[in-house]
């Protein structure tokens, strides 16, 4: 059995020996090994002896307020997600972080509820994964053609992205899923007005659409919020952000 990196797991028992509280162990969406992190903060009223629902119970945080989700994030294994749509065993595990900032109900019994931090409400939240981040941990160290030739195998005529929607598993909220077929977009609101893309991502102002550009597609899966384009806006946080993932230099 390959031994597993120092700090992944597979079950909070292999987290028993990490340093400090990071106990528990946070599984990536997609699967594949986890990673040893603090418990969830938040839901006083889950009570002994529940817990939550699949999936939550593995891949997100509990909450009582959407501060408690502040700078939570998911682990989204988009190399597995490759890997199993094509079948080609070269591509190795890429994981990326989704950003996880509203706290979120769900019933667990008739009588009592709880807060999960959740990505979103509606397929446009859901930001496309731009492969080419990650192309380095999904192809390993292959020469910069042969990362291209590869990629232009996979992905055919398409951009290189994993497209995704909002699976509703909550009344109001849900998590980001991989379309059916991931190469291909599947979200049904999916934003077409030009009003979307009104300023550019060093400019604050109207949420921005994931589609308006890769660099704003990058900003929208580190922080939704950015891009939400019924509750969100384009704040100084976003321009920040957009200055540091899309190597953007803002006035």
């Amino acid at each position: 059995m390959p031994r597993k990196k120092l700090g992944s797991c597979l079950t909070d028992a292999d987290c028993a020996g990490c340093d400090g509280s990071a106990t528990a162990c946070h599984l990536p969406i997609g699967g594949g090994d986890g990673r040893c992190g603090l418990k969830a903060a938040g839901c006083d009223q889950l009570g002994p002896g529940l817990t939550l629902p699949d999936p939550w119970n593995k891949v997100t945080n509990l909450c009582s307020t959407d501060a408690n989700c502040a700078g939570v994030s998911v682990d989204f294994n988009v190399g597995k997600v490759i890997r199993d749509v094509t079948g080609f065993q070269s591509v190795k595990d890429a994981v990326v972080p989704y950003g996880m900032h509203a706290c979120a109900s769900v019933q667990i019994l008739p009588e009592r509820s709880c807060g999960v931090c959740a990505p979103c409400r509606k397929d446009s939240e859901c930001a496309p994964i731009d492969v080419d981040q990650v192309a380095a941990q999904a192809f390993g160290p292959l020469g910069a053609v042969a990362t291209v030739l590869l990629m232009d195998q996979v992905f055919g005529a398409s951009d290189h992205r994993v497209n995704m929607y909002c699976d509703q598993v909550v009344s109001d909220y849900g998590y980001c899923r991989p379309c059916p077929n991931p190469f291909a977009p599947c979200g049904v609101d999916a934003p077409t007005s030009g009003a979307a893309c009104a300023h550019g991502p060093c400019v604050s102002g109207t949420p921005l659409a994931a589609t308006c550009s890769p660099c704003v597609a990058d900003v929208c899966v580190t922080d939704p919020f950015c891009c939400d384009l019924e509750y969100g806006t384009w704040d100084q946080n976003c321009t920040d952000t957009a200055r540091s993932v899309c190597g953007t230099t803002c006035p």
